[in-house]
């Protein structure tokens, strides 16, 4: 009798792990409302032709691809952590401005919002600090540094640039998102003629 039940007990443990591939295998047509990994290119994909600031959405095998624009390249996009639904893009760019930017309250419809800049050179960076401000770093000149602009309303209007470093040509931007006692302060770095510069904001 103990012989017979250890027998089926073994038989549905068997039948159980048999069947997993099955049940932990994903459908062929995957529901388009839940994420997946992002599928940044496949070969053979063409994008849609003309530029709109609303997104369009392109599904290739099941992945969806948004389309924000033609906005050069070397793109650089943060995410509020205040309200994961704010994003804010930014394109680097040549002309006066440096860079293209857009924002997002909802990831489907991004609009152009750009802080006033003059005589930028682009190498743009964003990020948000904890408590959802957003940054934006460009460099300037003929590349002697970066200035910074604040936004409060996830790039909507833009407080007006400061210079926040000096260097040569790559720059980079980060703020402390903890709830520690450097919380928002905002970090930069650039290359300079010899070495590196750092420098860091204490009040946002």
């Amino acid at each position: 009798m103990k012989f017979s039940t250890l027998r089926t007990c073994a038989l549905i443990i068997f039948l159980y792990l048999a069947s997993l591939p099955q049940v932990l295998s994903q459908p062929a047509t995957r529901d388009k409302n839940k994420n997946h990994d992002p599928m940044v290119m496949v070969p053979g994909y063409v994008a849609p032709q003309g530029d709109q600031t609303m997104s369009t959405i392109v599904t290739i095998g099941d992945y969806d691809n948004f389309k924000l624009g033609i906005d050069f390249a070397e793109t650089s996009i943060t995410n509020n952590p205040r309200n994961p639904l704010q994003y804010y893009a930014v394109w680097n760019t040549t002309g006066a401005a440096g860079g293209n930017g857009y924002w997002t309250n909802n990831g489907y419809d991004w609009t152009a919002g750009n802080p006033t800049w003059t005589g930028m050179a682009g190498d743009v960076v964003v990020t948000y600090d904890s408590s959802g401000k957003l940054a934006y770093q460009n460099m300037y000149g003929g590349i002697s540094g970066v200035k910074v602009a604040i936004s409060s309303n996830n790039g909507l209007t833009w407080g007006s640039p400061v210079i926040a470093i000096t260097g040569a040509d790559k720059n980079w931007m980060a703020s402390d998102q903890t709830a520690g006692p450097y919380s928002n302060y905002i970090y930069g770095t650039m290359t300079a003629n010899s070495g590196g510069n750092f420098a860091r904001s204490t009040d946002q």
